[in-house]
């Protein structure tokens, strides 16, 4: 696993990262800072194109609703991004690594002493980091310039979390943002030299990535223990204050007074127990200088979370303080100046041992800006113009990747085919396209699907296509059967395990004691399929082999749920084997139940078109202690392991609830439920549902109405929801809509009242009641 103690870069490289394996001290791993735009593998060319759509300005007139800029240019943005690095990068890496493990194998250095292992070649074995557990790509381009410039975007995305971490961003933008954006890439008189030369153009274009991975800790152990009374006290009265009046400064006590007292008093303790290295190693100074630098950094971060996140500041009302004496003011009633009058209570106590049994998570955040990403040869060739009569228009480009494990996994290689089929109403024809043989050897190759597009009767383009897919393995002779998708409209089609037929998952090692327990077994079973012989299977893990992967085929089957049981084997040779659970997850982190820690994972679902957060509370009550409470905003689909430490014989069942707040601004608190050990802890899914209320007066006779007013009210009364409205129907106007964002998928009954306006200045004809689904006015507006 990597290790991120030593870590560095090679010269002439300064964009890469360079860390090691805990256990392997010829395996490395490169981690680029800067994203870069993928590269197809057959064709060498960058996956990149931007194409500027334009349409006659009369036409563009007659189509724009009144009071809307018209707009006769538009732009489509499409690429893959990775973080991958370049061939000549990687060949001074190799390099630089072969001299380094040379002179490990002439004098050990302090990795070696540190992680007890042996330099004995010097051949490098070079990876992409393997341990993400999550991640997110985003697309910061032109945001919050109004629709002309871009209507939207792929936002938010998923990247594989294999190998370069591939995903595929695309944007839509207006007449304005569409200019701008081929302004950039194309400039009218571009420079010479290497690059995009017009990255002076002022455009927001950024590409951000965030990860979050598991990296091992060296084997060191340190005890922490910290009065966080005092602690709290120091930091409260001891605020660093300046105050300036002309030419005169006064500075109020300051934070480095803080900082000895607490050592003096010794209020945070840090014991170094276990350096991991003899105290006769000739090294042991310059190895504990690093590890003081790596480690220091996550027992900082590890107080930080204990001591003040827990704890919520209600702020300072003037009513709390009394007359403060500062050199400008005098006596001042409520003076914020110096807060040595307000007092606020804060009591806990910090005391944690971090040791070699534990795996800490790390995030990083790569970014780059999209213009320094393309010279300009690749921009003439992959920006184009194109009118919208053009057949270009009717071009459907497909990215074919996958994220498969060929290594681990055993696979000699994935077929892949791509079908296009549809009838084309203009032509009167069928348009068909079937790809050349997509062959995956590898898993890093990316190929290219291009087809034209069919019009149906209405002019709609029609995008579904069909693939198939065929996965063989190493020493084995009967390939599973195909698998078949239909009808898929993908952009961007990624041939992940799931979509492979497959179910499966990468197990880890997390706090595991091994100075008690020998090995870890995993007996998996895909239930499904239980009467197939690939259902079953069992993995191991040890120190030494904190990962292990089980695979199953779904034989035709859907979800992805399979269930687990973990067997602890102890150095004395006892066994205890752990509860039965399931799980749908691809990664499963394994902990030990030696020491009694309760765990939950919470999964929320939530759909970014509709919800715009989501508060979830935890809370646990072991009475006569007051109750404990947690709280975590999610503002996007995630999740959130809870830990707490547990004494002999306390409660293992937790409360949880959720706020959330939708995008319309309307909030829903769930009530509090109750879980147990043994109870599965379903996925948090929050959405609103959104319908059209129609209302068709079509077949309204209209020689005898001259209009008919209709008062559509949806409610629900559970959550305080009420949408009222009224439309005027009459003959010129006859159909008419009302949108409505319901909070349960079959919740769609409305009331309505209607009333008839006769032509013949008669009394109007009056009519209500409740429906669902369209809202015909002729049975309103009687004959």
């Amino acid at each position: 696993m990597i290790t991120l103690f030593n870590g560095f870069r090679v010269p002439g490289v300064p964009q890469v990262d360079i860390f090691r394996d805990h256990g392997d001290p010829n395996q490395f791993y490169v981690q680029p800072d800067r994203p870069t735009i993928a590269t197809d593998a057959k064709t060498g060319s960058k996956l990149f194109n931007f194409t500027l759509f334009s349409r006659n300005i009369e036409l563009a007139f007659a189509g724009v609703a009144e009071g809307q800029p018209v707009e006769s240019q538009l732009g489509a943005l499409n690429m893959t991004c990775d973080l991958s690095v370049s061939e000549p990068d990687m060949a001074k890496i190799r390099a630089h690594l072969t001299t380094m493990l040379k002179g490990e194998m002439a004098a050990p250095s302090g990795y070696n002493t540190l992680f007890r292992v042996r330099t004995t070649s010097d051949k490098p074995k070079i990876a992409y980091v393997d341990s993400w557990i999550q991640g997110s790509v985003r697309l910061d381009m032109l945001e919050g310039l109004g629709n002309t410039f871009k209507r939207s975007s792929s936002q938010s995305t998923h990247p594989t979390l294999r190998g370069t971490n591939s995903s595929s961003l695309w944007a839509t933008f207006g007449s304005e943002g569409a200019q701008l954006l081929f302004r950039s890439l194309k400039p009218a008189n571009p420079a010479g030299g290497g690059g995009n030369q017009n990255t002076t153009a002022v455009l927001q274009a950024n590409i951000v990535y965030e990860l979050e991975g598991y990296a091992r800790v060296p084997a060191i152990r340190v005890r922490i223990h910290a009065d966080g009374k005092t602690v709290y006290k120091e930091l409260r009265e001891r605020t660093k204050v300046m105050e300036r009046v002309g030419n005169t400064t006064w500075t109020y006590p300051q934070i480095s007074t803080l900082v000895k007292e607490l050592s003096d008093t010794r209020a945070i303790q840090i014991d170094w127990d276990d350096w991991g290295i003899p105290g006769s190693d000739p090294k042991a100074d310059e190895i504990k200088a690093q590890l003081q630098g790596t480690v220091l950094n996550l027992i900082t971060g590890k107080i930080v979370e204990l001591l003040f996140k827990q704890f919520e500041m209600k702020g300072v009302q003037d009513a709390d303080l009394g007359t403060t004496f500062t050199h400008s003011l005098g006596g001042k009633p409520g003076s914020r100046l110096w807060l040595n009058d307000f007092r606020e209570e804060f009591n806990t106590t910090i005391d944690f041992t971090l040791n070699q049994t534990q795996n800490t998570k790390f995030k990083i955040y790569p970014q780059t800006s999209l213009l320094t990403s393309l010279t300009p040869q690749e921009a003439e060739s992959l920006v184009r113009v194109v009118d919208v009569g053009s057949p270009e228009v009717r071009l459907m480009t497909v990215p074919v990747t996958t994220n498969a494990d060929f290594e681990n996994d055993k696979i000699a290689s994935i077929q892949v085919s791509l079908f296009y089929k549809q009838f084309d109403t203009l032509t009167g024809a069928w348009l068909e396209t079937a790809s050349e043989a997509m062959v995956f050897r590898t898993g890093k190759e990316t190929f290219t699907f291009r087809t034209r597009l069919a019009r149906d009767r209405e002019g709609r383009l029609l995008n579904f296509y069909d693939a198939k897919a065929t996965i063989n393995y190493i020493a084995t002779s009967q390939a599973p059967r195909p698998i078949e998708l239909k009808n898929i409209t993908d952009r961007s089609l990624v041939f992940s395990y799931d979509r492979l037929g497959y179910v499966r998952v990468e197990a880890q090692a997390g706090d595991i004691d091994w100075t008690q327990i020998k090995e870890v077994f995993l007996d998996f079973e895909y239930e499904p399929a239980r009467g197939e012989a690939d259902a079953r299977g069992t993995v191991k893990l040890t120190q030494a082999a904190p990962v292990a992967r089980w695979s199953s085929s779904k034989h035709g089957r859907s979800g992805n749920r399979y269930n687990y049981q973990p067997r602890f084997i102890f150095v004395n040779g006892r066994e205890v084997t752990g509860p039965k659970a399931s799980d749908e997850r691809e990664r499963l982190v394994i902990h030990d139940t030696i020491q009694a820690r309760l765990r939950r994972n919470f999964d929320v679902a939530m759909d970014p078109a509709t919800v715009d957060n989501v508060m979830l509370k935890v809370r646990y009550e072991h009475p006569p202690n007051p109750p404990a409470e947690e709280r975590k905003q999610f503002t996007a689909s995630s999740s959130w392991e809870y830990v707490r430490p547990l004494d002999d014989g306390a409660p293992q069942q937790l409360r949880y609830s959720h706020d959330v707040q939708y995008k319309d601004g309307e909030m829903e608190t769930i009530p509090w439920k109750t879980v147990t050990p043994d109870q599965d802890l379903p996925a948090l899914r929050v959405k609103r549902h959104r319908f059209l209320v129609r209302m068709d007066g079509t077949g309204v006779d209209w020689v005898k109405y001259r209009a008919v007013i209709v008062e559509v009210t949806y409610k629900d009364q559970a959550h305080g929801y009420v949408k009222t409205d009224e439309f005027r129907v009459v003959k010129e106007d006859p159909l008419k809509e009302m949108e409505v964002f319901a909070f349960a998928a079959d919740a769609r009954s409305y009331s309505y009242r209607a009333t008839a306006v006769p032509a013949d200045g008669s009394d109007p004809k009056e009519s209500e009641g409740t429906r669902r689904g369209m809202l015909l006015l002729e049975t309103v507006a009687p004959r």
